[in-house]
């Protein structure tokens, strides 16, 4: 004759999820917003600090909007020619998109041959020696946002390509 204690089963935790409609990008609430705002200044300080060496100059950089907007938006505000560094945060599945405005990105290759800066060629492609320093100079500023994000969760930023033309990049649905 064997005696069962009459436990009651553990209850299960039901996980609350909130279902989100990327085609809609005004669900992000504010909180949210103001995060972002606070990772990616802490984004452009690191950024600072590493690119003032590499320039032989004080960097300051200052996010001015975190902005909401569809893909389809975004890649039509992108003039060609453009600098865009298509990267990878992993685990996450998929791509994101660094663009780099090609008056500073000439600038800055400029500064890193051993320029002052000052003569810029703003409507043109980069060559094969100005694309090896982009993708390193991109390599540099990734790491930066990967120690910035690093509160958040871990992920490891790689560069995937330099792209010149926004019209080729497909890294999502237009919408």
């Amino acid at each position: 004759k064997g005696v069962v204690s009459a436990t009651p089963a553990p209850q299960q935790i039901k996980k609350q999820f909130t279902r989100y409609d990327f085609r809609r990008p005004n669900r992000i609430s504010k909180e949210q917003l103001q995060a972002l705002q606070m990772l990616h200044d802490r984004f452009a300080k690191q950024m600072g600090s590493s690119l003032s060496p590499l320039l032989r100059t004080l960097v300051e950089i200052r996010p001015t909007l975190v902005e909401q907007m569809s893909y389809a938006d975004y890649i039509k505000s992108v003039a060609y020619p453009a600098c865009l560094g298509v990267f990878g945060m992993r685990p996450l599945k998929g791509g994101a998109i660094m663009e780099i405005q090609p008056r500073l990105l000439f600038y800055i290759i400029e500064r890193i041959l051993g320029g002052t800066g000052s003569s810029a060629d703003l409507a043109r492609e980069l060559t094969e020696i100005e694309r090896a320093l982009v993708s390193n100079l991109l390599k540099r500023i990734l790491g930066d946002l990967q120690d910035a994000w690093s509160r958040v969760s871990t992920f490891q930023c790689d560069l995937l390509n330099l792209e010149v033309n926004p019209g080729f990049l497909q890294l999502t649905a237009s919408t």
